[in-house]
């Protein structure tokens, strides 16, 4: 708000980068806009100094047909740079407002001022006669909330990448792990088994009534006496032919397919 009110003459306040709301009259718009110039201010308010719309007016004075106020912010002067006032091709943007909105604005401000607030008001001046509407939440915090985030990612660039290649050993040592176990477990199974079978009792061979007549393996005939293995099914082999099928993996007899250990 303008002090002086009217916005004739030097304010005694300091309004430099600000909107400065004025009041019609006592002076040309020029002149109020050329007051808000010297003051540095970023643009300039009018108001219109009296309610056209209250009782005891004519409701259509002031208004043209299509419900816009015929206010025209004019001057007789030429407003381009001179001898006394050169930079008056850079004059602050300006705007008319009713006499209600400009009550509006100055409520808004003394509330302002009686309740310490810490922001101004806000003004947006535009050609599409839109009512502005500022994001509620203060652009300061999320700009804070934005820099922390930036800078936590970058922080932990560092341990993301420590992260992925941990994790990136882990996986691959715990395949090679599951690996040697598996290769571990056969080995040692294939060497229980061969433990076990190689343990088994060596007879000589004592005729048809007890071990039968041929090794159904190479089906040859027994001879007396040779050295045979005998199963638990109990099916009798020559030792090197049950030796050799149970080194080629096989835990069963090879007649009645019984499991000759486990």
């Amino acid at each position: 708000m303008a002090n002086p009110a009217n916005g004739c003459s030097p304010y005694a306040h300091e309004v430099a980068n600000k909107v400065v709301l004025v009041r019609r009259g006592s002076c040309r718009f020029v002149t109020k806009a050329r007051m808000a110039y010297w003051a540095n201010a970023s643009g300039l308010i009018v108001m219109d100094d009296m309610h056209r719309g209250e009782p005891g007016f004519n409701a259509t004075d002031g208004i043209d047909d299509n419900g816009r106020w015929e206010v025209r912010m004019h001057s007789d002067d030429s407003v381009h740079p001179s001898g006394d006032f050169p930079q008056e091709a850079h004059l602050p943007p300006s705007v008319f407002v009713s006499y209600a909105s400009g009550r509006r604005l100055e409520r808004l401000v003394q509330d302002m001022s009686s309740s310490q607030h810490l922001h101004d008001v806000l003004v947006a001046l535009n050609t599409t006669a839109e009512v502005y509407q500022p994001y509620t939440e203060d652009l300061g915090i999320l700009e804070l909330r934005l820099s922390t985030f930036i800078d936590l990612v970058y922080t932990m660039l560092p341990f993301m990448g420590y992260a992925y290649a941990s994790s990136f050993c882990f996986v691959l040592l715990s395949t090679f792990y599951a690996r040697a176990v598996e290769t571990s477990a056969s080995y040692t199974k294939q060497y229980v088994r061969r433990s076990i079978w190689r343990r088994l009792a060596v007879v000589p061979y004592g005729g048809p009534l007890h071990h039968g007549y041929t090794c159904s393996i190479c089906l040859d005939d027994f001879v007396l006496g040779h050295p045979v293995k005998v199963l638990p099914c109990p099916h009798a082999y020559h030792q090197d032919c049950i030796d050799r099928w149970f080194e080629k993996g096989s835990n069963a007899c090879p007649m009645c397919k019984r499991e000759a250990f486990s």
